[in-house]
């Protein structure tokens, strides 16, 4: 058995995978592996098929993930493994990578910056909230971020459009993270970055970099 977390408005809901023990049908021929989901949509005994008893369970794995993945919970940045966003500790197959909700796949690219700049992998879930510039939305060049620590329902990043960084209290407004696709997607892919670290984003420009100074606050 695996135990998940459901994150909703009245708390931490547990969300249950039982997986059963692989077993040969009824004829003799191929196996089955069944398992359960409870706690997001309908709770109902499912089974994956297989030429023997390993790919089964195989297959039973990945579905799995397909349906955990898939789900709503998980688009909505609530359904977590561990503590963590994303990861859920099941396989998605191969060329299944469209299903995944749009924040799943975004962590992908995530990891792939923090790899690229040898950063450690920090994660922004997305119902959490930037500070951001409202002239983001004009499309104003370069885009720039920071990230301070982060505090309550903040993720420490805040971002802003062009040259001038101001100092003015209502420079920044608050924004869900999971709302950015509609104001800067470009920006998704750095928020994995630590506390600590920058990014200045222009037309085929890239710049990142860790500045010590963010984390005094």
């Amino acid at each position: 058995m695996r135990e998940l977390v459901l994150k909703d408005k009245d708390g931490d809901q547990p969300v249950t995978v039982r997986i059963g023990m692989p077993q040969p049908f009824d004829d003799g021929h191929d196996y089955y592996c069944p398992f359960e989901i409870n706690g997001i949509g309908e709770t109902t005994v499912q089974r994956a098929g297989g030429v023997d008893a390993v790919q089964a369970l195989q297959l039973a794995m990945t579905m799995i993930g397909i349906t955990l993945y898939a789900s709503e919970e998980a688009a909505a940045g609530q359904l977590r493994w561990l503590d963590e966003y994303g990861d859920l500790g099941f396989p998605v197959q191969e060329g299944a990578e469209d299903l995944l909700p749009f924040w799943v796949r975004a962590e992908s690219r995530q990891l792939q910056i923090c790899k690229k700049y040898d950063a450690f992998h920090y994660p922004a879930p997305p119902d959490s909230k930037v500070g951001i510039s409202r002239n983001v939305k004009d499309g104003i060049s370069p885009l720039n971020g920071l990230r301070h620590p982060p505090g309550s329902s903040m993720s420490g990043w805040y971002i802003w459009a062009g040259e001038e960084y101001s100092d003015d209290p209502d420079f920044f407004i608050p924004l869900h993270i999971s709302h950015l696709g509609e104001w800067c997607p470009t920006v998704i892919p750095y928020l994995g970055l630590p506390p600590g670290w920058r990014f200045l984003l222009a037309e085929d420009y890239e710049d990142v970099w860790y500045d010590k100074s963010l984390l005094d606050v």
